[in-house]
């Protein structure tokens, strides 16, 4: 299933990120967990409300619910925390390493450590463990999956859980590195995202992290040539080629 919602799922999870650092004061881990938590419950209420009673529906349904809960999250992250802009602490230097006439900070390096660890843990969960095989079987073929013993319903619930708290992450991740964010920066994240899979093979977990790579070396390099405004201009012209 494609969900269109997981760009908003990602804003909700740095605007919360923001919310538990910059509100609550909270260390990086304690608001990085509540993170994980928050939108993990978010992926679960979105596949059971918007999803499953259209599990017998044409393929249009679904697809357009997931569209339908993506504007309801963001009109609702702006009501919560209202539109404008808001400053992401980061509780992390960011400038403060030199190598071989590079400078970069810790918080790169925890990116790149929480992305990597991430992936991994992904990986090896859809690989090596008994739910994992049971999530690629039922993506594979549901109705096999079913005669086979696999709980449907429960397997595509956990999957939508597993990738919205991965959203969220990512959402957070991404408030402390740029610093500034508002309620309505998942539709960007969002078409990156999807583009990012396409460009590496739909289903195909290393594909997306070197679609990922490869389309966020385009945008940089876009962004260098063209400007700001050119990042979607990028992600768009990567998707249709």
């Amino acid at each position: 299933l494609i969900n269109f919602a997981h760009g908003s799922v990602f804003a909700i999870g740095a605007m919360a990120g923001w919310w538990l650092i910059a509100e609550m004061g909270l260390p990086f881990p304690a608001a990085l967990a509540g993170v994980v938590v928050l939108t993990a419950v978010l992926g679960l209420l979105i596949e059971r409300l918007a999803l499953r009673p259209l599990v017998n529906a044409p393929p249009i349904a679904p697809l357009l619910s997931t569209v339908a809960i993506g504007l309801i999250l963001d009109r609702a992250s702006e009501l919560i925390f209202s539109p404008e802009t808001r400053r992401f602490p980061s509780q992390l230097p960011t400038n403060n390493i030199m190598v071989g006439g590079m400078r970069f900070g810790t918080l790169d390096l925890v990116i790149m450590a929480v992305s990597l660890a991430s992936m991994a843990a992904l990986w090896l969960f859809l690989r090596r463990s008994r739910l994992g095989w049971a999530v690629r079987a039922t993506a594979q073929d549901r109705d096999a999956a079913r005669q086979m013993g696999v709980n449907v319903e429960s397997i595509q619930g956990l999957a939508f859980a597993v990738a919205s708290a991965l959203a969220g992450i990512g959402g957070i991740l991404i408030g402390m590195y740029y610093g500034n964010i508002e309620p309505t920066i998942g539709f960007e994240a969002g078409i990156s995202g999807f583009t990012a899979s396409v460009l590496g093979g739909l289903g195909s977990l290393p594909g997306a992290v070197v679609g990922g790579l490869l389309l966020g070396v385009a945008e940089s390099f876009g962004v260098t040539w063209f400007g700001g405004s050119a990042r979607q201009l990028v992600s768009f012209a990567v998707l249709i080629g």
